[in-house]
């Protein structure tokens, strides 16, 4: 039936027509009830899927890079946007691409219970951005062998596996052409799986800016939460007259994305609401886009619950050890950096074909 649909999706030929068609390789019977099913289901009201889109190179430059493989696209709501569900034809990369204070960790940790998921060695490899490189050798990857080899041991997946590297700096601006230019440069045999986690970005500038007075690190430790509002502001001035700031720029989602997709299809990329990574349908949704196996309701749920109740646990140690608590934002501040980031969720809105995922912090 999927062949069937990849096929009319394109052709829109009529029944009587396929029997001759050299491309439709089916046994007569088989074709006849197989294109009756599909003609079926568009008549049902059922939209038709695209055939799977391959992110061509020039030859000379050593082949293609693999996105999908047999892809259908996942419908964008509040649970995910874009993205695709794929069946394992080869092994698979799966790269998460940002961002910081957005789940990645919870979201690694519930990935790498998985029996098909191979996540080795440090969850941030930092190894395809070029920020400072957690692997064994430093980047950037020559090629795909030398990529598994420095991050993975050298472990590459089987049909049915996905390697798994979740580092939130690789979809910043100041890294994102980086990232892509390097997966082009690797190439392989292998579908490259992508997967964003979203969150509100006025809380995620302020969750930032949090953890860094959580691990007393530079001016923020040892500071009150007024203090650390003030901070926010002068961010934010920063911003405003065109600036690189710390924990500002990071939540301008809609640009760094845009530039991904120049190179990427949409169903390639994961776009994953935060709010929703406790709920059943989000983890179906991550597993089938990169090819791994849906185990029963129950045992996800105790992967989720699992990963949850270890990231609380070291976050209370955290707070113990630096004597803090966690950043709370003032109101005003809060509704200042929302009205910054409205331009850029209203353009996050209108590229992932959702309605707003949230409003106001």
């Amino acid at each position: 039936l999927a062949q069937a649909l990849f096929w009319l999706s394109d052709q829109r030929e009529p029944l009587q027509n396929l029997s001759a068609n050299p491309n439709f390789q089916l046994p007569t019977m088989a074709r006849v009830l197989i294109v009756a099913l599909a003609l079926a289901a568009q008549a049902s009201g059922i939209e038709a899927v695209e055939r799977t889109r391959l992110l061509r190179r020039n030859p000379s430059e050593g082949g293609a890079v693999h996105v999908a493989s047999n892809a259908w696209e996942f419908p964008s709501d509040e649970f995910t946007a874009l993205g695709g569900a794929f069946t394992m034809e080869r092994p698979a990369v799966a790269v998460g691409l940002g961002y910081q204070k957005c789940g990645t960790t919870v979201m690694a940790r519930i990935l790498g219970q998985h029996p098909d998921s191979i996540n080795f060695g440090a969850k941030e490899k930092h190894y395809l951005g070029g920020g400072g490189s957690q692997c064994a050798k430093p980047g950037p990857p020559s090629s795909l062998q030398d990529y598994l080899e420095s991050c993975f041991g050298g472990q590459w997946p089987h049909k049915n596996q996905t390697t798994l590297d979740f580092t939130p700096t690789y979809g910043t601006m100041a890294e994102i052409e980086t990232v892509v230019s390097n997966v082009k440069n690797m190439a392989g045999d292998v579908d490259y799986r992508f997967i964003v986690a979203l969150r509100n970005p006025a809380s995620r500038a302020a969750s930032s800016m949090g953890m860094y007075r959580k691990l007393a690190l530079f001016e923020y430790a040892n500071t009150t939460d007024e203090q650390l509002d003030n901070f926010l502001r002068e961010e934010l001035k920063s911003r405003k007259a065109g600036k690189p700031t710390r924990f500002i720029s990071d939540g301008e989602y809609s640009k760094p994305l845009k530039t991904f997709l120049k190179t990427f299809p949409k169903e390639s990329v994961l776009v994953v609401n935060t709010d929703k990574i406790g709920e059943l349908v989000t983890w179906k949704r991550i597993y089938q886009h990169l090819g791994l196996k849906i185990f029963e309701d129950h045992q996800i749920s105790e992967w989720i619950e699992a990963a949850s109740l270890r990231y609380e646990g070291q976050q209370v140690e955290k707070y113990a050890a630096t004597h803090t608590a966690p950043y709370h934002a003032s109101p005003a501040v809060l509704q200042e950096l929302s009205e910054h980031y409205k331009p850029s969720d209203s353009e996050l809105w209108e590229i992932l074909g959702t309605k707003p995922w949230w409003g106001e912090a």
